[in-house]
Order: C-alpha cells, then structure tokens, then sequence
C-alpha cells in the first residue's frame, strides 16, 4: 500500500524517500530522413504502412476487377502501381474501372505531381 507524505508525493512502502516516477512513450523514436526522389520524409514504419495500404489495394483491385479486367491487365496495373506510387483517388478509380472496364489505363497513371520513379524501393517483403 503506497503512503503519501506531507509534500503530496508518492512513498513507495518500506523506502524513506518519494517514489521516482519514469514515464515511457509506448512508441519507440522514429528516426526518419528526407527522400529528395520521393519528396517526402520517410521512415521504415510509415515505409511499411504504406507498402501494407499499396497490397491491400492491389488486392482490392484484383478482387474487384476480375471479372472486368484480364489478368495481364491487372498484373500491369500492380506493377505501376509497385513502381510510380498509387494515385490518391485509387478507390474511386478502381470503382470507375469496374463500371466502364475501357477506362482502366486511368489506373496506370498516378497524378503527374506525385508520379516518380520507385527503382531506390526494395522489393516487397514476403514475410
């Protein structure tokens, strides 16, 4: 049982002294660095949320597009996708292409301010 003494701080039982209290974040520092070619600041877990939002829509889209598109169509759309980055709008895009199956190159062009290379990027992790 913790004691209080006269000052309002914590006593731990049994020691003549205040109790010493260490608060911990519960997430460790991120070091992060500035990626000119990306033009972004970049560390490895938002490097991996947005590598696990990149394959959650690539499956959304194979789900959604298999009967509508080939699968030589959607492995080239993944590709560009896993190369130049995904379009901000890709739901809706992805939604558009399933309505008129013509308008899927829409998919294959991210928006020009935001479109660059990927050759610096490791391939995906497969664990």
């Amino acid at each position: 049982m913790r004691r209080t003494s006269g000052h309002g701080r914590t006593k731990c039982p049994g020691t003549a002294g205040p109790q010493r209290h260490i608060y911990l974040s519960r997430q460790l520092p991120r070091v992060q660095w500035w990626d000119a070619k990306q033009n972004r600041w970049r560390d490895p877990q938002a490097d991996t949320i947005r590598e696990v939002r990149m394959e959650t829509l690539i499956d959304t889209m194979h789900a959604q597009l298999a009967s509508k598109l080939g699968a030589a169509k959607r492995d080239a759309i993944a590709a560009n996708w896993r190369r130049f980055g995904l379009p901000d709008d890709t739901p809706l895009r992805i939604l558009d292409v399933r309505e008129t199956p013509g308008t899927w190159e829409n998919l294959l062009n991210p928006d020009p301010d935001v479109r660059v290379e990927r050759d610096d990027q490791p391939p995906p992790r497969d664990w």
